[in-house]
């Protein structure tokens, strides 16, 4: 539960994007909502401060390092 706006970020076990979303607003009920794929390919999740995704234009199927 974060106090600012994030973007969230799942990788499959390739470390492919395999869906984000953006600028994923604070929590203000509960339970919180779940966010998420549809698809269980996801292995890893990254979460970033808002805006991130549209300033390193990320995209789906694209391959990240870390």
């Amino acid at each position: 539960n974060c106090k600012f706006p994030i973007d969230i970020i799942w990788l499959n076990k390739e470390k492919q994007v395999v869906y984000f979303i953006e600028n994923v607003p604070p929590c203000k009920t509960d339970p919180c909502p779940d966010y998420g794929p549809t698809e269980q390919s996801a292995l890893y999740v990254i979460e970033t401060a808002a805006g991130f995704t549209k300033k390193e234009k990320i995209l789906e199927g694209m391959t990240l390092q870390f």
